[in-house]
Formats: C-alpha cells, sequence, structure tokens
C-alpha cells in the first residue's frame, strides 16, 4: 500500500496515470522548469515522467507523491529518487501559483520525516542549480548542509551551470 503522508493541510498521495495533466501543467512551465532537470513540450512526452514514477515504485529506487491541498487540488510534486538502503536524492516542485505560501517546506519536511522514520535512510542528498535561491531557502530550513559547488557540471538550455550538493543526515 502506498504510503499517504499529511502535514498542515497538505495531502502526500500517489501519482496515478490520470495525474499526467497536472505533472505536465508543472513540468511544461517556464517558471518551475527554469531550475529542474526535465521538461515536457507535449502531454505525449509527459507520459516518459509517469512511467518514471511508477519504475522508481517499481524497482525500489524511488518514491514520488503529488502534493494535494486539503480541497483536493494539485499544487505540485516531491520525492526521492536514486535510493539505497542508506540514501537517496530528494527532488520537489510546486506549480508557480503556490510558490512563497510554506507548502514546499511544509512537503519537504513530511518526506524527510518518512525517510527518517519509515524508509531508515541515513542521509538525503539534493543537488540544485547554483542560481536557484528559493530551493536554498528551502532546503536550509529544513535542515540540510551545503557540501559542495561544482562548476560546469551540466549544461541546461545550452548554458553551463553550477550544481550544488546539500545533505542532511538523519
Amino acid at each position: 500500500m502506498f504510503p499517504e503522508l499529511q502535514v498542515e493541510g497538505l495531502l502526500l498521495k500517489e501519482i496515478h496515470p490520470d495525474d499526467i495533466i497536472h505533472i505536465h501543467k508543472g513540468l511544461s512551465d517556464p517558471a518551475v522548469i527554469k531550475y529542474y532537470g526535465v521538461s515536457f513540450l507535449t502531454l505525449e512526452e509527459t507520459k516518459t515522467q509517469m512511467t518514471w514514477y511508477q519504475n522508481l515504485q517499481q524497482t525500489g529506487t524511488g518514491i514520488w507523491w503529488k502534493i494535494m491541498d486539503k480541497e483536493n487540488n494539485f499544487l505540485g510534486a516531491c520525492g526521492f529518487n536514486d535510493m539505497t538502503s542508506e540514501k537517496a536524492e530528494i527532488g520537489y516542485w510546486l506549480l508557480p501559483q503556490f510558490w512563497g505560501k510554506g507548502i514546499a517546506k511544509r512537503a519537504v519536511t513530511a518526506i524527510l520525516n518518512f525517510s527518517r522514520d519509515t524508509l531508515h535512510l541515513k542521509r538525503v542528498e539534493a543537488f540544485l542549480d547554483s542560481e536557484n535561491k528559493a530551493s536554498k531557502i528551502i532546503l536550509e530550513k529544513c535542515g540540510f548542509k551545503w557540501i559542495r559547488s561544482q562548476e560546469n557540471a551540466a549544461v541546461k538550455d545550452g548554458r553551463n551551470i553550477t550544481l550544488e550538493l546539500w545533505i542532511k543526515l538523519n
């Protein structure tokens, strides 16, 4: 059974195939994908992401939730990938109209607690574009520590970007 999480007005639930419209809305939005690792121009392309979520669960290498409010509105998604018995990489995104309301911090806190209490992970890693100031603030508020930056670690939209590694020990 998929673990549903509740935290301060939010419900974190399993992502289902019929959520593709919401996933596409987020992962095709220029504001959302500015610092995010994937993007999709069409609903058809977004099926790749839906398969990725499903494969993470089936292989035990990750788990992602949709973030909902109490009125059942889709707000974004968060979860873990590259998961082993000891660590995982965290990721999250919200639709822009929900930015600045503390939603990401609450959702990240909920899944961090799950990583510690249920998955018994020893550490959670976050990799982010060094220009993503909002995400840095969320990570700091959730107890992550900056470890290092790697210049020219990736290419996004034709430009070299610096990736930062942040870690939270459980």
